[in-house]
């Protein structure tokens, strides 16, 4: 099994910081990218519901939550674990517990989401209560061709400017939870993604 991955070495801003982000290239296979299309294709998608009354504008996608696994998914979780754990292992070092969900989106024409940060706490079943989001994991499903906009921001440190994503099919970006990010509008076609965070408790 190999990893291929890139560290922040921003040459626009002379920034170098380490473990910040990790993007992997070749853990998922493009079959089981298309395998997980075919998967998530049969989802009812309903718009994206914000939390703590914020304004709707922010963000405009369709989402699925994948609750569980199963017979048919179970693989995509193992290959998540397997994942997750690697990175954090060698890079991130938080301490993590599990998480809620996989989260299926669709970014159609105008879907976007304006700048946030992903960590808050998932009240939900005993074993993760009170848990922060810890890891932002981000597994493309469509390639650049697919789709025009749709870039993802991701600012690195208060610092430096945005840097600018948009990775092929089959490519995972994952950072931080606190980190601000954003995505630009689609202006053509539909980009689709798998997100998930692992939870952990609260940062010390």
């Amino acid at each position: 099994m190999t990893y291929a991955t890139r560290l922040i070495n921003d040459p626009t801003q002379g920034l170098i910081v380490p473990k910040n982000f990790c993007i992997d290239t070749n853990f998922f296979q493009i079959n089981e990218v298309d395998m997980i299309n075919s998967y998530c294709s049969r989802f009812p998608l309903k718009g994206g519901v914000l939390f703590d009354g914020e304004d709707h504008s922010e963000r405009k996608i369709r989402l699925h939550f994948i609750e569980c696994p199963d017979n048919e998914n179970q693989w995509i979780y193992d290959k998540l674990n397997t994942l997750i754990g690697y990175y954090n292992d060698n890079y991130f070092h938080f301490d993590l517990v599990g998480y809620r969900y996989i989260q299926y989106g669709e970014y159609h024409l105008g879907g976007h989401q304006r700048y946030h940060t992903d960590i808050r706490y998932d009240f939900n079943r005993d074993y993760i209560h009170d848990c922060l989001r810890k890891i932002t994991v981000i597994l493309m499903l469509s390639d650049p061709s697919e789709y025009e906009g749709g870039e993802l921001l991701l600012n690195l440190s208060s610092e430096a400017r945005a840097s600018s994503f948009k990775l092929p099919k089959g490519h995972v970006i994952m950072f931080p939870s606190f980190m601000p990010h954003q995505v630009n509008p689609v202006t053509a076609g539909v980009r689709k993604t798998l997100v998930v965070w692992p939870l952990g408790p609260k940062f010390k």
